[in-house]
């Protein structure tokens, strides 16, 4: 079980790589002998100065379809049933300030979800996120109001998921410990 890593940070952009794949030999032919992937990789890039990113993130990892397995990345001996999840995705997003007290972030996103076990439902799903808040210098009362779509489309359902979601939040700083 090799395992990769790399991070990479510099003034616009970010990269952080993990990559461990595991052969399995089985030697009393219990099972077929296999590659298991495991990855964790997600970057950050800057478009342009201050206002304009890029988030990126993809995934392969083994989870369980029982209860009676393990799974990480040294499950070598687990018995339940076990499948490959890859994931993956891409959210560009804005972020600026309106004026001396206000912030604002507008993002969309995409990702999918593969499962390599038929009967499994792999999905793509897509967000957008709307955030107003206070800018950073607003220290005795922070606020932010929160607005969310995501739609989830899967691959073998004719029912896909629509969500929609409304958030606000007022602190007031009563002291460096306390707030409310």
């Amino acid at each position: 079980s090799p395992r990769i890593s790399a991070y990479r940070e510099g003034a616009r952009a970010k990269l952080d790589l993990r990559y461990a794949p595991q052969y399995r030999h089985y030697w009393q032919e219990t099972r077929s002998n296999q590659v298991v992937h495991f990855l964790r990789a997600d970057g950050d890039i800057e478009l342009y100065e201050d206002h304009l990113f890029v988030d990126g993130w993809a995934t392969a990892d083994q989870h369980t379809i029982d209860s009676g397995g393990r799974t990480g990345i040294d499950s070598l001996t687990g018995s339940g049933e076990l499948t490959e999840v890859y994931t993956g995705g891409i959210s560009p997003y804005f972020t600026s300030r309106l004026g001396p007290y206000v912030s604002l972030e507008a993002r969309y996103g995409i990702d999918r979800v593969y499962y390599e076990e038929v009967g499994l439902n792999s999905s793509t799903g897509q967000k957008a996120d709307l955030v107003f808040g206070s800018a950073p210098s607003i220290r005795q009362m922070p606020w932010q109001l929160y607005l969310r779509e995501r739609q989830v489309n899967y691959d073998d359902l004719e029912d896909d998921d629509r969500i929609r979601q409304v958030r606000g939040e007022l602190i007031y700083q009563l002291n460096r410990r306390w707030s409310l």
